[in-house]
């Protein structure tokens, strides 16, 4: 009697099971909610810990509900065998990571961001005065790194895990595609959220998909997406995905109160057209870059794919 050839997981159209989209998409709500869940039980028994006033928005913000996520993904991924190279992808000495890339991505993220506001000053939709003293150094320096801690595990999620994982049976740009579209829809319950906000949070997934696969570093990504939080939201005042802090070193004096090409006063800068302009830009330029350094058959294929070549 011929015996069955035994399969390591479930089969489905020819594709594993578990490497298809809907279940990596099951496995990512996974290891979103679990730990928000448990975090929200937690938080029922014992409340925030007491913080200064101007404090409790960046924690709450950027800190107590990511913090316990990004630690869970990073125990999902370094415990579990087949997640174990992504896992890998996060550390320092992974492919390009390191202080370079991040500080890169920290400066990029910055110039595109201010070159949003820039356009928001001079169509005369924002009006802002400068409300800074060297006494707040150490609140800065703290809420970057709180900044960093969401930034970083929203990257690591979308860019790092979802990105990685989906590439392995589909075409890297089918990878882009899925992790932004999963991005953007994170940020749908934001306020002031619009058509134009959602587009642009499609189109900036693609451009730190791109960054990362470009420069073979996700700490590209997440330098980029600190910085560009960190500016709009405690360096220029505004909005940042609908939110505004308490502080920053610009104070916001006046907004148009109707929606322009340039500015969306509930969603900020995000639900605009240069948002989108820039994002479009990097994304353009990170995949020039990659093709002219012979890396656009990359494109294409699937990780499967490239180890049976």
């Amino acid at each position: 009697m011929k015996k069955r050839k035994r399969l390591g997981s479930v089969q489905f159209l020819g594709t594993s099971l578990n490497n298809r989209l809907l279940w990596i998409s099951v496995v990512f709500l996974f290891i979103f909610f679990v730990p928000e869940l448990l975090f929200g039980i937690v938080y029922i028994f014992t409340g925030y810990p007491p913080l200064p006033e101007n404090l409790t928005f960046v924690f709450e913000m950027y800190v107590y509900s990511f913090l316990p996520t990004l630690l869970f993904v990073m125990l999902y991924t370094g415990l579990t065998k087949k997640n174990k190279p992504i896992f890998q992808s996060f550390m320092p000495k992974y492919g390009n990571n390191g202080l370079a890339s991040l500080g890169l991505g920290l400066v990029v993220g910055f110039l595109m961001n201010s070159a949003c506001v820039v356009a928001a000053l001079l169509n005369d939709d924002i009006s802002i005065s400068f409300d800074f003293s060297v006494v707040q150094i150490p609140i800065y320096i703290l809420t970057l790194f709180c900044v960093c801690i969401q930034s970083s595990t929203e990257e690591i999620l979308t860019r790092g895990f979802l990105m990685e994982r989906s590439r392995i049976h589909y075409p890297l740009w089918v990878a882009f595609i899925f992790n932004s579209v999963v991005f953007a829809s994170l940020h749908l319950l934001n306020p002031g959220i619009s058509a134009l906000a959602v587009a642009d949070l499609v189109v900036v997934g693609l451009a730190y998909s791109a960054g990362a696969w470009y420069t073979k570093s996700i700490w590209f990504p997440m330098g980029m997406h600190t910085a560009w939080n960190f500016t709009q939201n405690f360096i220029f005042g505004l909005p940042n995905s609908g939110l505004v802090s308490q502080f920053s070193i610009f104070k916001l004096d006046a907004v148009n109160a109707d929606i322009t090409w340039a500015y969306d006063p509930v969603f900020g800068v995000e639900g605009a057209v240069p948002a989108v302009v820039v994002d479009i830009l990097l994304f353009l330029i990170c995949i020039y870059l990659g093709i002219k350094d012979g890396r656009g058959h990359e494109l294409i294929s699937s990780l499967e794919k490239e180890r049976r070549i």
